[in-house]
C-alpha cells in the first residue's frame, strides 16, 4: 500500500500491518514551468496546498471540493471534482507522471514514452508501481 495522507480505515490499518507499506506524506514538491505550462507535483500534496501556489501564478487546476484531499488518491481515481462539469476529470489534465517501477527504475511516462504505465495509472491507481510525482497543464484563470 502506498499512502500519501492520513488514512484512518481499520482496514487499512491491517493491511499495513501485514504488507509493505510506502508513506509519501512528507513528500511534497510542487513546481510550476511558466514557460510551458506545466505543473508539477507530489502525491502528498493536497488540492489546496497546489491551488494556493498557482494562485501566485495567477493559475489553477480543477481538483477536489475539499482542500485537504491529496492529489495522489485524487488524481489515480479519475479526479471528479469542483471543475468536472467545465473541465472533464482531472486525470484527463496529466501530460506524464515520473513512476517508480517494481524494480526500482525511475521512468517518466508519457504518450510517447512508457505510455502503458501512463494509461495503467489512470483512473484505477498503479498496482506494481509508485507515483513519484505528477506533470499537468495549469490554467490561466
Amino acid at each position: 500500500m502506498v499512502a500519501a495522507g492520513e488514512i484512518k480505515l481499520r482496514v487499512v490499518e491491517e493491511y499495513a500491518r501485514t504488507n509493505l507499506s510506502i508513506d509519501l506524506g512528507a513528500f511534497k514538491e510542487t513546481a510550476f514551468d511558466e514557460s510551458a505550462g506545466i505543473v508539477s507535483v507530489t502525491p502528498a500534496v493536497t488540492c489546496g496546498e497546489l491551488n494556493a501556489y498557482l494562485s501566485g501564478y495567477d493559475r489553477f487546476v480543477s481538483t477536489s471540493d475539499c482542500p485537504t484531499v491529496g492529489l495522489g488518491g485524487f488524481l489515480l481515481q479519475g479526479g471528479v471534482g469542483m471543475g468536472f462539469s467545465g473541465w472533464g476529470y482531472a486525470a484527463e489534465q496529466i501530460a506524464s507522471i515520473d513512476v517508480v517501477t517494481a524494480d526500482g527504475e525511475l521512468v517518466r511516462a508519457d504518450a510517447q514514452s512508457n505510455s502503458n504505465l501512463l494509461t495503467s495509472a489512470l483512473p484505477v491507481g498503479l498496482h506494481s508501481s509508485i507515483a513519484r510525482v505528477f506533470y499537468f497543464s495549469a490554467s490561466g484563470r
